[in-house]
């Protein structure tokens, strides 16, 4: 049960569609991505063997909190396996003071659009994105007084025809 809301915590189901598109009973997504904390949204390339997702910040199993003593989120990178997702890791960007969460990949695969709360923002969750070139990935790149406002904007999805959904 999550201390700050009462709740259980968020984790990682899927549901096969019957012929008549309706859902299935859900399962457990990923016994290696779901954790004793939050998972949250994620995001796949296009050849479906490469996630990013939202998790509680955790290392080896264990809650890392922020000065204040509060368990954030990060953004993590998974690989498909023969089993299970593998090879989990978390992006360089993150960090243990402030959350990054709900990835949304752009249709090319090089722009990977996030909330967030580091410092410098406009508000209290901006939404930002980061370049990957190669293997790495740029610094964080808000999107500006346009787009982010003094309260929170989270939950962006970059459609593939460029188009910017976010709550």
């Amino acid at each position: 049960i999550d201390e700050n809301t009462g709740q259980t915590f968020f984790e990682l189901f899927y549901s096969e569609l019957d012929p008549n598109g309706i859902p299935a009973k859900a399962q457990n997504f990923s016994n290696e991505l779901n954790s004793q904390l939050h998972e949250g949204p994620v995001t796949f390339n296009k050849m479906g063997n490469k996630i990013y997702f939202t998790r509680s910040n955790l290392d080896k199993g264990i809650r890392r909190a922020d000065k204040k003593g509060r368990v954030g989120l990060k953004i993590y990178e998974a690989f498909r396996g023969q089993f299970d997702w593998e090879n989990i890791v978390e992006l360089p960007f993150n960090d243990d003071e402030y959350s990054c969460m709900h990835p949304s990949l752009s249709a090319d695969e090089t722009k990977l659009f996030f909330s967030s709360n580091m410092p410098g923002g406009y508000g209290g969750m901006d939404l930002y994105f980061v370049e990957k070139f190669k293997d790495k990935w740029s610094k964080p790149i808000n999107l500006g007084p346009d787009i982010n406002t003094s309260r929170n904007e989270v939950f962006p999805f970059i459609h593939e025809s460029g188009s910017l959904f976010f709550v």
